[in-house]
């Protein structure tokens, strides 16, 4: 059986797709990249906590309750060659491209062995 790490917009398409592809692993990406400071950074971790500070400051929740979110999703991204594929689930909207974006320039700091 191939265990594929699907990477999404959010949780509503992530509840979708845990529901449609058993045994696959769903990683929503719960950030508004398209309201708020997303400035060039040297990590992601350094990125996740200027987005967790504006989230929170925005009203959107406690700030410890996001940067902890924030980061367990960049901990999922780590743990990418655990998996036999990823698959990334996104629409063509502005909310969701941006997304792509940050993820691909993850991936191409971190390059999947044999890729």
């Amino acid at each position: 059986m191939r265990l594929d790490l699907i990477i999404t917009n959010g949780d509503a398409a992530g509840e979708l797709l845990r529901r449609s592809f058993a045994g696959a692993e769903v990683l929503p990406w719960r950030d508004v990249l398209h309201d708020g400071p997303v400035p060039l950074t040297h990590d992601l971790a350094e990125l996740t906590a200027i987005r967790a500070r504006y989230l929170a400051g925005r009203g959107w929740g406690e700030f410890a309750r996001i940067e902890a979110d924030l980061a367990a999703r960049d901990r999922g991204l780590m743990h990418m060659a655990s998996f036999d594929r990823v698959v990334l689930w996104f629409e063509h909207d502005l909310f969701d491209q941006l997304q792509l974006l940050q993820i691909l320039d993850w991936f191409g700091e971190h390059p999947r062995d044999g890729s």
